[in-house]
């Protein structure tokens, strides 16, 4: 029974809402919302009897009615602007068009002909019953839940919640697409979780691959997740295949475990695409058939795309308790290692693991290679690429050999063999379909945006930027379009354009909180308050530290928590608060002791020349300055002109500011020269005031912050006798300056005033 309403179409039997030949993907309670309303027409319906035949007399909030409503809603509008449901205050709902009702048989259409190849899959899936039996109370943040095999409680679970998120992000952990590439004629490519928009839930992509054509696009959709009573069957999902706009085949599979429920749907897709018998897997430990070891991983791989890889590593190791041969689970206990800074136990874990599977050893060998390039290690991390390459051309996977192409630009860039990087990144480019695999695109695109940077190339820098956060717009992966866009804020800082840095950063951090990305949260708190901190706004760049050292803590990130201290103590300076700037010394100093690393010792030397350069300790200052010239620290030329001119040698010291000028004159750092040309503006305005014009016109060509260039075009003025010119100057500063304006600064306001 099909029923025809404004636009639409739904089809009764098959579970589908469509407009025209373009199917609608809504929820599980939205399909039986819309169903009772197309049964009862223009008919005021309350929402007890909404309780009673949508939700079979369940117990639900007025919330979750109204949110069901809002979203069918939502959905036909976003297709067809009109007048749907209408809802009245205190009675209920009525729905409102016009219904015309055809009666025919099912549409039974099955895909046997070659033309299926281009096809997409939709699958929506929705997680239902769960048994009596298991009625373990679920954390409302499964991340820091004390029990990693916890299941879903019926009395606590509710409607699109986030945390079961860890159903969705763990079938894009390999599981599914390692299912699916044990049929011969199949390939899965590109896994990846999909926001629709900012305010829908997550959808699992990954593009299928047959011999001789690409296109086909797997899509699970977990919008609407439900618990009930009376079915027998855990787990339910639902399948559409469509070919283009039309649908050409569906069906509904349950299963009662995770284990049972993917290889029926891989199974299935096989089926439908008149696939071969499923091949035996060359290594049947990739993956595990125990269900609580599976369940684990999910967990595990849910946790890392929140970048808690230390939760990560608690469920992986429940895992491989469960099931000690489950290759797949050791491997992710790698990756998550290695992003908790410990590339060599990491290392020690993939050696341990050998296999003949090509799809499986390709992971390892990069991720070795991964490892290797964080040690340093860049020839054994070259070779672990050319292994992973080799896998990959067994594979005739062009996605796998642009990812190790990619990582290749990415050791090459780190060496400065640049030349090499960028023939690296035209290698992935060669492998990439920018329309198929908008994902793969943008991670090339930002590859090179990073690569143009070191290059000094500005503006090529954020061209790529900018093309990468549309390829992720388009794949609709708002975690990578959140990095970018945090990439493409750090070019845009050292290019002074503040307000466009502003709007990218807090876009980027409200995405990070949305996908409760720690990590993310924690890049964009640190550029907001550098941000806030360059352009006088204190008090809001202290309230931004705070976080930003809470935060670091919980996820370990020493090496960014240095640089936080370091940016304090600065803070701290500018601020004449040099009895805090010193206790800021003191933690860089205790971070040093409880973790040394060569980048805290770096930050912590330039940090103790700061200070002794502030305190007028010439002695210090030339032992500090000596440490930073043996690492052939990049702004050496400028603290040398900084003791210089503390020893009351000017011309020394305008010497080493003019060699830092020319040094990144043209490198397109607009942050750096203009610290360099104000160093160089302080000293002319006493020692060569004839050349202070033409420095000040340089430093306002870079679009600096108005502090200090104004104080120095104000003196400027007064020298040359314009009094009123340098007042209103002054004025101007002392209302845009924000907090940098201090005592000093308003004695000589006051002086002019008075004048």
């Amino acid at each position: 029974m099909k029923y025809q309403f404004a636009a639409f179409t739904y089809d009764l039997d098959q579970k589908i809402l469509s407009r025209g030949s373009t199917p609608l993907v809504i929820t599980k309670k939205n399909h039986e919302l819309l169903h009772y309303l197309l049964t009862n027409p223009k008919r005021m319906i309350s929402r007890d009897e909404l309780i009673d035949h949508v939700w079979g007399g369940r117990v639900v909030t007025n919330n979750t009615i109204d949110q069901c409503i809002l979203k069918l809603r939502k959905a036909l509008n976003q297709v067809h602007q009109g007048e749907y449901i209408e809802s009245v205050y205190g009675q209920g709902i009525r729905f409102l068009p016009k219904i015309t009702i055809e009666n025919g048989a099912k549409n039974n259409n099955t895909m046997k002909t070659a033309w299926i190849i281009g096809a997409i899959v939709s699958l929506s899936l929705v997680l239902v019953w769960i048994y009596t039996n298991n009625q373990h109370k679920f954390s409302n943040d499964f991340t820091t839940s004390s029990s990693p095999t916890n299941v879903i409680s019926q009395s606590t679970l509710q409607t699109n919640k986030p945390e079961h998120f860890w159903i969705t992000k763990g079938a894009t952990g390999g599981y599914l697409s390692h299912l699916i590439q044990q049929y011969p004629k199949l390939k899965a490519t590109n896994a990846r979780v999909v926001y629709p928009t900012t305010t829908e839930l997550p959808n699992i992509v990954i593009e299928l691959v047959q011999p001789e054509t690409s296109g086909l696009i797997l899509t699970m959709n977990i919008d609407s997740i439900m618990v009930g009573t009376t079915n027998d069957s855990n787990y339910q999902v639902g399948l559409i295949i469509k070919d283009k706009d039309a649908v050409l085949n569906s069906t509904s599979i349950t299963a009662n475990q995770l284990s049972v429920l993917f290889p029926k749907v891989a199974a299935w897709v096989n089926q439908q695409l008149d696939g071969e018998t499923i091949n035996k897997p060359i290594d049947p430990h990739v993956f595990t058939d125990d269900e609580l070891a599976l369940r684990n991983y999910f967990r595990a791989q849910s946790a890392q795309s929140e970048g808690d890889s230390q939760q990560a590593i608690t469920y992986l190791q429940t895992a491989v308790e469960e099931d000690p041969e489950f290759k797949m689970a050791w491997y992710e206990m790698a990756v998550a290692l290695r992003k908790q800074a410990d590339p060599r136990k990491a290392l020690a874990i993939l050696n341990a693991i050998k296999s003949d599977d090509h799809n499986f050893a390709y992971r390892v060998a990069l991720v070795k290679g991964h490892c290797f390039d964080t040690l340093g290690e860049f020839n054994s991390a070259e070779a672990a690429y050319q292994q992973a390459l080799k896998h990959a051309e067994f594979s005739e996977s062009d996605e796998k050999s642009a990812a190790i192409y990619i990582s290749q630009a990415i050791l090459w860039r780190k060496t400065k063999q640049h030349k090499k990087a960028e023939q690296a990144l035209q290698m992935a480019l060669n492998a990439t379909n920018a329309q198929y695999q908008p994902q793969l695109y943008g991670t090339i695109m930002s590859t090179y945006a990073k690569l143009a940077r070191e290059m000094n190339k500005p503006l090529v820098a954020i061209e790529k930027a900018e093309q990468a956060i549309a390829a992720f717009q388009r794949s609709g992966d708002l975690r990578y379009q959140m990095q970018t866009k945090t990439a493409l804020a750090s070019i845009l800082r050292q290019r002074n354009e503040f307000t466009q840095v502003e709007k990218l950063v807090k876009e980027s951090l409200f995405h990070a909180e949305q996908l409760k990305h720690r990590r993310g949260i924690s890049d964009n708190r640190t550029k907001l308050a550098r941000l806030y901190q360059q352009t006088g706004r204190f008090r809001l760049a202290h309230e931004q530290w705070q976080l930003v050292l809470k935060l670091n803590a919980e996820l370990k990130l020493f090496g960014n928590t240095a640089d936080a201290y370091f940016w304090i103590l600065k803070l701290h300076i500018a601020e004449n608060n040099m009895p805090q700037a010193d206790i800021d010394l003191k933690m860089l100093q205790q971070l040093h002791n409880e973790h040394p690393s060569q980048e805290i010792l770096n930050l912590l030397n330039e940090a103790q020349l700061i200070m002794a350069l502030q305190q007028a300790d010439i002695d210090s200052g030339t032992k500090y300055l000596g440490l930073l010239e043996k690492s052939e620290h990049r702004l050496m030329h400028l603290y040398q002109g900084d003791l210089s001119l503390l020893k009351g040698k000017k011309s020394a010291a305008e010497e080493h500011y003019l060699k830092a000028y020319k040094k990144f004159k043209d490198s397109g750092r607009f942050d750096l020269i203009t610290i360099i040309l104000n160093r160089l503006n302080s000293l002319y305005v006493d020692y060569e005031p004839q050349k202070l014009a033409l420095s000040l016109k340089k430093t306002s060509e870079l679009k600096p912050f108005i502090y200090p260039l104004h104080k120095f075009k104000a003196q400027a003025a007064l020298v040359s006798g314009q009094n009123i010119k340098a007042l209103s100057i002054l004025e101007e500063l002392k209302l845009k300056a924000g907090d940098y304006w201090n005592h000093q600064d308003e004695l000589f306001l006051k002086e002019l005033q008075h004048q």
